[in-house]
């Protein structure tokens, strides 16, 4: 065919950049049929198609054996054993915190209730135990 209707097909070039070179895996099911047909009658448009499937494949191989490469390199299992890593960490730093939390409130709990029962020592305190046998007020011994 001509250079005027390789100008035509322009669209059809466009969707075979955009789409690759094999039409059966193109969502748009009848542009894929318009680049079929047009190729059987343009040689140019033709050789376009063919060269995008010769890339196609050549990518897919390139990136098998860089997946490959990869895998044998052990690049992967690297990674996900210092995120795991990272991640034990923090959880440990989190317990850390969350017991280091815990102490800080204990003691001071233990201060505020040192300095008020040290100041309340002239007032009577009154303890109460539950016991499944007994129940009522016992005598602290305060008096």
């Amino acid at each position: 065919m001509t250079g005027q209707s390789s100008a035509r097909n322009t669209e059809l070039f466009a969707a075979i950049d955009a789409h690759g070179g094999d039409p059966a895996r193109w969502p748009d099911r009848q542009l894929a049929n318009r680049v079929r047909e047009a190729a059987l009658a343009d040689r140019a448009l033709r050789a376009y198609l063919d060269n995008a499937g010769h890339l196609d494949r050549a990518m897919l191989a390139a990136r098998d054996a860089l997946d490959r490469d990869i895998a044998a390199g052990g690049a992967a299992d690297r990674i996900a054993r210092a995120v795991r890593a990272r991640r034990a960490a923090k959880r440990r730093l989190r317990w850390m915190a969350a017991a280091a939390a815990i102490i800080v409130a204990g003691g001071i709990g233990g201060l505020v209730d040192s300095g008020i029962v040290a100041a309340s020592t002239q007032q009577n305190v009154e303890v109460v135990v539950l016991d499944p046998l007994v129940f009522g007020p016992l005598d602290s011994g305060t008096e």
